[in-house]
C-alpha cells in the first residue's frame, strides 16, 4: 500500500515526498533507491524533520500507534484504512490529533478516483436525472504485499470488518452523491459533501 501512496504523491505538483521509512530496512532502501528517496532508520527521525504531513502505511496493527506518535510531533496525519483495531484506539488517535491541533485522514481515497469524481459531477449538474436507486460492486483480489505475513494475523487485522468498511464507505459516498443530486434539483444548499 506504501508504493501506491508514494506514486500516487508523486504525481502531485503540490507534494515533496522527503523520506521513507519501513520496519524492514532493506524494503525501504530498495523502494528509496527505486523514488530517489531519503530512508530514516527511525520513525523519530522523520518525526523531528521539517515535514508537514505524515503518510501511515504500515501494518495495520501499528496505525493508531504510529498516527498518535506523528501527531503528537506537530505533524499532520494521511492514515491508510482502517483507522484503528479498536474504537479505544481510534478514540486516543483522534483525541491526539485534537490535542495537537493538526489534521488527520483516514484513507478513504476511492471519492477522489477518476471514475466516482466524473458520477459525482453527473449527479450534480443532472446529466444522470433523479436517482432512483443505486448499484455497484467492486471486484479486487485480496492484497499480496503483507510483508511478513501481517495481514494474515488475527491480531493485527479486522478479519470480520475489513472489506464491510470498504463498501460501506463507497455506499455512504454514493447515498451522499444522490442527496447532493437531488438537492441541487430541488435547488436545495443544505446538503453537503465531506470532500
Amino acid at each position: 500500500m506504501g508504493r501506491t501512496h508514494l506514486e500516487r504523491h508523486r504525481r502531485n505538483p503540490r507534494a515533496n515526498v522527503e523520506w521513507l521509512f519501513d520496519l524492514d530496512p532493506t524494503r525501504a532502501a530498495a523502494l528509496a533507491a527505486e523514488f530517489g528517496l531519503k530512508t530514516a532508520p527511525g520513525f523519530e527521525q522523520i518525526l523531528s524533520s521539517r515535514v508537514d504531513v505524515v503518510d501511515i502505511c504500515l501494518p495495520t496493527h501499528l496505525h493508531s500507534v504510529y498516527s498518535v506518535r506523528a501527531a503528537m510531533a506537530g505533524k499532520h496525519v494521511l492514515c491508510e484504512k482502517p483507522f484503528a483495531l479498536s474504537l479505544e484506539e481510534a478514540d486516543r488517535t483522534i483525541d491526539a490529533t485534537r490535542r495537537a491541533k493538526v489534521l488527520c485522514m483516514v484513507g478513504h481515497v476511492v471519492r477522489f478516483w477518476s471514475e466516482y469524481v466524473q458520477v459525482k459531477r453527473w449527479m450534480l449538474e443532472g446529466a444522470l436525472g433523479e436517482p432512483l436507486s443505486l448499484s455497484a460492486r467492486r471486484c479486487q483480489p485480496a492484497p499480496a504485499w503483507s510483508a511478513g505475513g501481517w495481514i494474515g494475523n488475527e491480531k493485527c487485522v479486522i478479519r470480520r470488518a475489513d472489506p464491510a468498511e470498504v463498501s460501506l464507505e463507497d455506499a455512504r459516498f454514493a447515498l451522499e452523491m444522490a442527496l447532493a443530486s437531488k438537492a441541487s434539483i430541488e435547488g436545495r444548499r443544505d446538503v453537503c459533501f465531506t470532500n
